[in-house]
């Protein structure tokens, strides 16, 4: 179903799905796929498609430049590129290294993020799931 602002402006659309998710909750979890894995302390790979918020949250960045322009990490790479994007570009800021490693069909499929400050006394940042692998070791 199509749903209509008041200037009959189409603004969104309605799947069974959404209705089905409303009702009785994720029953099925879409994107069980991780977009943020860590390779070691000081690298990532990360899903083109990964939004933002999630990047800034666990990379502990506080704000990405002129954010309103795009909202995911590839939408990131290609305004701050200024061109398509091919493998091996890179952008640096916030003290890491945003490279391109993977494309598909101009659009950023995956990152390699590294940390460029290796200081011993700035911890990193950790995924969820990363409190559970030292409660297990303890």
């Amino acid at each position: 179903a199509g749903i209509m602002n008041e200037y009959a402006l189409v603004v969104g659309i309605i799947t069974l799905n959404d209705v089905m998710t409303t009702l009785m909750g994720d029953l099925v979890g879409q994107g069980l796929e991780e977009q943020i894995v860590a390779r070691d302390e000081n690298s990532w790979l990360v899903d083109g498609g990964t939004p933002i918020d999630d990047v800034m949250r666990v990379l502990d960045i506080d704000e990405f430049p002129q954010s309103g322009n795009y909202e995911t990490i590839g939408g990131f790479m290609m305004f701050m590129l200024r061109k398509i994007p091919k493998r091996t570009d890179s952008v640096k800021f916030s003290g890491y290294k945003f490279e391109v490693v993977d494309i598909d069909n101009y659009r950023i499929d995956q990152l390699l993020v590294t940390r460029l400050d290796n200081k011993s006394n700035v911890p990193a940042p950790k995924l969820p799931d990363a409190k559970d692998k030292e409660d297990s070791a303890a």
